[in-house]
């Protein structure tokens, strides 16, 4: 929180909101982000023209290989992403004993946070996506 403009306080509350804040971002994750519908289909402009329940047709078949090829890559990613989410989230609830021994963590140096819970350092998480597309392969292991 800025104090004057110059000052940065994050203190045991901060962190506190910080959490709660996390929290509710994963229950709405969990709740309402990508839940599969009887209603959902690829392209709604295909109507009934195309029935996915056709093998014999060539264009059919590809299209239900390529559907759920993509599918199961977006499955994949997801798990991942949530595995790494979970853990996140899990590294930062156990954080909160830093501010057992420091008032604020803004006064307090990068280095010495993360000797005392280096998962949150970006090493020990797997760093933002994976090893395709736009993402990373890894965290770097350093601050």
């Amino acid at each position: 929180m800025a104090d004057g403009g110059n000052v940065i306080h994050f203190n045991k509350k901060s962190y506190e909101d910080l959490i709660r804040f996390i929290d509710e971002v994963n229950s709405d994750l969990e709740k309402l982000f990508l839940k599969a519908q009887p209603t959902m289909s690829l392209d709604g402009s295909l109507g009934d023209t195309l029935r996915p329940g056709s093998p014999g047709w060539t264009v059919v078949k590809r299209l239900k290989d390529a559907a759920t090829a993509f599918g199961n890559s977006v499955h994949e990613k997801f798990t991942n992403l949530n595995g790494e989410w979970t853990q996140y989230v899990t590294a930062l609830k156990n954080a909160i004993d830093f501010f057992e021994k420091h008032d604020d963590l803004a006064t307090t140096s990068a280095q010495e946070f993360l000797k005392d819970h280096p998962d949150l350092g970006g090493g020990g998480l797997g760093g933002g996506g994976g090893s395709g597309g736009g993402g990373s392969s890894g965290g770097s292991g350093t601050p």
